[in-house]
Protein backbone atom coordinates (compact mmCIF):
# COMPACT_ATOMS: atom_id res chain seq x y z
CA UNK A 1 0.00 0.00 0.00
CA UNK A 2 1.43 3.08 -1.24
CA UNK A 3 0.01 6.75 -0.02
CA UNK A 4 -2.75 5.03 1.84
CA UNK A 5 -4.15 3.68 -1.27
CA UNK A 6 -4.41 0.07 -2.43
CA UNK A 7 -4.78 -0.14 -6.32
CA UNK A 8 -1.60 1.39 -7.41
CA UNK A 9 -0.98 2.26 -11.12
CA UNK A 10 2.17 1.42 -12.30
CA UNK A 11 3.83 2.78 -15.99
CA UNK A 12 6.85 1.90 -17.29
CA UNK A 13 8.36 3.96 -20.39
CA UNK A 14 11.71 3.36 -21.98
CA UNK A 15 13.29 6.76 -23.73
CA UNK A 16 15.76 6.85 -26.48
CA UNK A 17 17.45 10.13 -27.53
CA UNK A 18 20.17 9.88 -30.67
CA UNK A 19 23.00 12.54 -30.61
CA UNK A 20 22.21 15.54 -31.81
CA UNK A 21 24.47 17.80 -34.06
CA UNK A 22 22.80 20.80 -32.78
CA UNK A 23 21.70 20.09 -29.29
CA UNK A 24 21.59 23.83 -28.24
CA UNK A 25 18.68 24.16 -30.65
CA UNK A 26 16.81 21.72 -29.23
CA UNK A 27 15.64 19.71 -25.89
CA UNK A 28 15.29 16.18 -25.44
CA UNK A 29 11.93 16.48 -22.97
CA UNK A 30 10.64 20.22 -22.13
CA UNK A 31 10.59 20.89 -18.68
CA UNK A 32 8.00 19.78 -16.91
CA UNK A 33 7.18 17.90 -13.25
CA UNK A 34 5.43 14.18 -13.41
CA UNK A 35 1.73 13.55 -12.83
CA UNK A 36 1.47 10.72 -10.78
CA UNK A 37 3.28 9.92 -6.84
CA UNK A 38 7.01 9.21 -7.48
CA UNK A 39 9.19 8.51 -10.61
CA UNK A 40 12.55 6.20 -10.37
CA UNK A 41 14.83 6.57 -13.23
CA UNK A 42 18.00 4.68 -14.39
CA UNK A 43 19.77 6.66 -16.96
CA UNK A 44 22.65 5.72 -18.84
CA UNK A 45 24.15 8.78 -19.98
CA UNK A 46 23.69 12.73 -18.30
CA UNK A 47 21.32 14.78 -19.71
CA UNK A 48 18.55 14.91 -16.95
CA UNK A 49 18.58 18.80 -15.20
CA UNK A 50 16.39 19.55 -12.71
CA UNK A 51 15.35 23.28 -11.81
CA UNK A 52 16.92 24.95 -8.82
CA UNK A 53 13.98 27.27 -7.87
CA UNK A 54 16.18 29.58 -5.70
CA UNK A 55 18.94 29.93 -8.44
CA UNK A 56 16.95 30.12 -10.63
CA UNK A 57 19.49 27.58 -12.69
CA UNK A 58 18.51 24.31 -14.53
CA UNK A 59 21.27 21.83 -12.88
CA UNK A 60 22.68 18.74 -14.47
CA UNK A 61 21.89 15.71 -12.37
CA UNK A 62 24.85 13.53 -12.31
CA UNK A 63 25.12 10.04 -13.99
CA UNK A 64 26.45 7.04 -11.75
CA UNK A 65 26.03 3.28 -13.41
CA UNK A 66 23.62 1.37 -12.23
CA UNK A 67 22.29 3.81 -9.99
CA UNK A 68 18.50 4.79 -9.46
CA UNK A 69 16.96 8.80 -9.48
CA UNK A 70 13.83 8.84 -7.34
CA UNK A 71 11.79 12.36 -8.79
CA UNK A 72 9.16 13.88 -6.33
CA UNK A 73 5.93 14.45 -8.64
CA UNK A 74 3.09 16.04 -8.46
CA UNK A 75 0.33 13.73 -6.32
CA UNK A 76 3.56 13.53 -3.33
CA UNK A 77 3.37 16.98 -3.20
CA UNK A 78 -0.28 17.54 -2.52
CA UNK A 79 -0.67 14.66 -0.12
CA UNK A 80 2.23 16.36 2.06
CA UNK A 81 0.92 19.50 1.21
CA UNK A 82 3.95 21.02 -0.01
CA UNK A 83 6.27 19.88 2.49
CA UNK A 84 7.80 18.05 -0.76
CA UNK A 85 7.78 19.87 -3.74
CA UNK A 86 7.78 17.67 -7.47
CA UNK A 87 10.89 18.28 -9.12
CA UNK A 88 10.56 20.81 -12.20
CA UNK A 89 12.86 19.26 -14.94
CA UNK A 90 13.64 18.64 -18.38
CA UNK A 91 16.10 16.47 -20.58
CA UNK A 92 18.68 17.92 -22.72
CA UNK A 93 20.15 16.60 -26.25
CA UNK A 94 23.46 15.74 -26.35
CA UNK A 95 25.86 15.92 -29.41
CA UNK A 96 28.23 13.06 -28.83
CA UNK A 97 26.22 10.18 -27.09
CA UNK A 98 22.99 8.19 -26.90
CA UNK A 99 20.81 8.67 -24.24
CA UNK A 100 18.72 5.60 -22.84
CA UNK A 101 16.74 6.25 -20.04
CA UNK A 102 14.25 3.43 -17.68
CA UNK A 103 11.11 5.32 -16.41
CA UNK A 104 8.72 3.96 -13.83
CA UNK A 105 6.24 6.01 -12.71
CA UNK A 106 3.61 5.21 -9.84
CA UNK A 107 0.47 6.83 -9.84
CA UNK A 108 -2.83 6.40 -7.19
CA UNK A 109 -5.82 4.46 -9.06
CA UNK A 110 -8.17 6.45 -11.40
CA UNK A 111 -10.77 6.77 -8.56
CA UNK A 112 -8.70 7.50 -6.00
CA UNK A 113 -9.08 10.78 -4.06
CA UNK A 114 -5.96 12.84 -3.53
CA UNK A 115 -5.74 15.63 -0.62
CA UNK A 116 -3.37 16.91 1.36
CA UNK A 117 -3.05 14.37 4.38
CA UNK A 118 -4.46 15.97 7.59
CA UNK A 119 -1.79 15.34 10.09
CA UNK A 120 0.39 16.81 7.36
CA UNK A 121 -1.64 20.49 7.43
CA UNK A 122 -0.24 23.15 9.22
CA UNK A 123 -3.65 24.58 11.78
CA UNK A 124 -2.32 28.26 10.57
CA UNK A 125 -1.76 27.72 7.03
CA UNK A 126 -4.75 25.32 5.91
CA UNK A 127 -4.24 22.99 3.33
CA UNK A 128 -2.79 24.23 -0.04
CA UNK A 129 -4.41 22.07 -2.19
CA UNK A 130 -8.32 20.92 -3.16
CA UNK A 131 -9.59 17.39 -2.95
CA UNK A 132 -9.69 15.94 -6.20
CA UNK A 133 -10.25 12.30 -7.40
CA UNK A 134 -7.24 11.48 -9.75
CA UNK A 135 -8.53 10.99 -12.78
CA UNK A 136 -9.40 14.54 -12.57
CA UNK A 137 -5.73 15.61 -12.66
CA UNK A 138 -5.55 13.36 -15.76
CA UNK A 139 -8.17 15.18 -17.44
CA UNK A 140 -6.71 18.37 -16.68
CA UNK A 141 -3.42 17.29 -18.41
CA UNK A 142 -4.80 16.00 -21.23
CA UNK A 143 -7.31 19.32 -22.13
CA UNK A 144 -4.05 21.33 -21.51
CA UNK A 145 -5.38 23.32 -18.32
CA UNK A 146 -2.14 24.25 -16.66
CA UNK A 147 -2.03 27.90 -14.91
CA UNK A 148 0.89 29.42 -15.36
CA UNK A 149 4.22 26.98 -14.95
CA UNK A 150 2.62 23.93 -13.79
CA UNK A 151 -1.07 21.73 -13.64
CA UNK A 152 -0.36 21.62 -10.11
CA UNK A 153 -1.32 25.04 -9.47
CA UNK A 154 -4.51 24.90 -10.73
CA UNK A 155 -5.10 22.28 -7.97
CA UNK A 156 -4.51 24.91 -5.40
CA UNK A 157 -6.96 26.16 -2.96
CA UNK A 158 -5.01 29.62 -3.43
CA UNK A 159 -2.60 29.85 -6.01
CA UNK A 160 -0.50 32.15 -4.76
CA UNK A 161 1.05 29.82 -2.09
CA UNK A 162 2.19 27.54 -4.50
CA UNK A 163 6.09 28.59 -5.57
Amino acid sequence: MLWGYPNIQQTITFQFYPPCPEPEKTLGMQPHSDIGGITIVMQEAEGLQVFDEFNDTWELVPHYPNAFVVNIADQTEIITNGRYKSSNHRVIANSERTRRSYVTHYHPGLDHKVFPAPELVDAKVGPRYREFLYKEYLQAMRVGRVLEKRLLQSFAINNSVIS
